[in-house]
């Protein structure tokens, strides 16, 4: 039992697709405590990377404070910030524009966060793991997808700026006091492209090429982008979706919660095949050439 939480009232707080999360009362406060799976390890999360990044993040007002790290228990406790439970909007441009001068102000962080991050190393890091737990991966991710890949990243490479990224941006990682949003869940967080952080929001919470065009005006604070520069983000966006999708199909293998992880990782997928077959510098003889 963790001493400072003897007395402890708990309820569990729904949401999440990775560790257990918990409101909890003591005395005359209320913390939030997040529990650790069991398979963080297999999904590249990790409890003690959020500890480091949220004690610089809260420090600048980004998120919650975090108040005690228990590694051996695999348990973190938080500030509590009370909200009204409402769904935070991010397809309403005032929040929308809320997000981004949050998401920009941890961009411009002067701190290092304690893990380089590549997503395309991400990517072979959940294949790898899907193949020694035996989950289920379609033979197009390496007949068809992968390959793409290989080619495309040479003509839409990577920023080498990397800053203070989330990497799990979705309206759900956001809570709104009704004052300010905050950002939470850091379990992901490393250094990378600025502009892959806001493809994984893309990504996450189903952007339409237009919302993601208003996403990039709105974070850049410009009436006007090039076709190259939302070409670009495209393929970010699907770089994203290709890592979603593959850690939903190794979850479906490993997580004990039950969700519909399969579903979400067939349809991220065939978001990727869609986005590959469209975009310039692509030629394949079953999916065609890109425009």
């Amino acid at each position: 039992a963790l001493p400072s939480l003897k007395e402890t009232t708990l309820r569990t707080v729904d949401g999440g697709l990775t560790n257990t999360n918990y409101m909890a009362h003591l005395e005359n406060e209320t913390f939030f405590i997040r529990c650790n799976s069991k398979n963080c390890e297999l999904l590249d999360a990790s409890l003690e990377r959020e500890w480091i990044c949220t004690n610089f993040t809260s420090a600048a007002g980004i998120s919650p404070r975090p108040i005690d790290y228990y590694p051996d228990q695999g348990v973190m406790v938080f500030e509590y910030i009370q909200t009204d439970g409402r769904v935070v909007n991010l397809r309403d441009p005032k929040v929308l524009g809320e997000f981004c001068d949050l998401i920009r102000s941890m961009h411009n962080l002067s701190i290092q966060f304690p893990y380089d991050f590549c997503p395309y190393a991400s990517i072979e890091f959940y294949l790898s793991n899907a193949a020694k737990e035996g989950a289920y991966i379609p033979q197009v991710v390496f007949d068809k997808i992968l390959p793409g890949i290989e080619h495309l990243k040479t003509i839409y490479p990577l920023s080498t700026e990397k800053v203070p990224c989330h990497l799990d941006l979705h309206h759900g990682n956001l809570l709104d006091s009704g004052e300010k949003l905050w950002l939470i869940d850091f379990e992901y967080a490393g250094m990378s492209d600025p502009l892959f952080d806001l493809a994984v929001l893309a990504s996450t919470d189903n952007f339409s090429d237009q919302e993601m065009i208003f996403l990039l005006k709105t974070y850049y604070n410009t009436p006007t982008l090039s076709a190259e520069k939302i070409t670009h983000f495209k393929y970010l966006r699907l770089i994203a979706d290709l890592r979603w999708s593959i850690w939903y199909y190794l979850q479906a293998k490993i997580s004990p919660i039950d969700a519909p992880y399969s579903f979400y990782a067939e349809h991220l997928l065939k978001r990727v095949l869609n986005t590959l077959s469209t975009l310039p510098g692509w030629t394949h003889p079953e999916l065609g050439a890109g425009n």
